[in-house]
């Protein structure tokens, strides 16, 4: 689950977490702010710029009725049909993908589209969408869905609700602290051979 923003989100923001565009939970606006520029958020905007792209059964019935030119085409199949902006804090984007990993996601970002941001500090996210600073100078960019995809928390309840009532318990993955899925696996497999 996401942790608190270290900015303020006011009342009557179009706001949602990152799980909850990718789950379906909320369906994002036309003009989409991701703020946070890790994998998440990377991942994230791919998600949301790819959704009104052509699919292939309805590319292949224009490319063959010839209903548009092959230019026209190749557009509609890369660009979706919702603006998207990646803002990030720090200098660049995808910096926790592997290096392989983020030379395909960027990619990916230039060829659908999305717009990234980086080196701005967020101020707030209201109503009107995301106000933030860049070089002293402050910017307000419209939105009509601002996703947060910054930080998360450890759910980890259940381990409490435990405590006490099983012989051994256990605590390894995103239940100690969020990472990658390659952390969870190792800590599973050491966990294994110690018990």
């Amino acid at each position: 689950r996401p942790a608190g923003a270290p900015f303020p989100v006011k009342p009557g923001a179009a706001a949602a977490t990152a799980q909850e565009i990718l789950s379906g939970a909320v369906v994002p606006g036309k003009n989409v702010i991701i703020v946070g520029g890790g994998s998440v958020g990377c991942e994230t905007a791919l998600a949301v710029a790819e959704r009104g792209t052509l699919d292939a059964e309805t590319l292949k019935f224009l490319l063959v009725n010839e209903a548009e030119t092959p230019e026209t085409l190749q557009k509609l199949a890369s660009r979706g049909t919702r603006k998207v902006t990646i803002v990030e804090m720090l200098k660049g984007v995808g910096h926790d993908f592997g290096i392989t990993t983020r030379w395909v996601v960027l990619k990916h970002i230039h060829r659908l589209g999305v717009k990234v941001m980086d080196q701005v500090r967020v101020k707030e996210v209201n109503a009107q969408g995301v106000l933030v600073e860049k070089d002293g100078a402050e910017t307000l960019l419209p939105a009509d869905t601002v996703v947060l995809a910054i930080g998360a928390v450890p759910v980890n309840e259940l381990a409490g609700a435990l405590e006490g009532r099983v012989s051994e318990l256990h605590l390894i993955g995103d239940a100690v602290k969020p990472r990658k899925i390659t952390e969870a696996i190792r800590e599973g497999f050491d966990l294994a051979l110690r018990l």
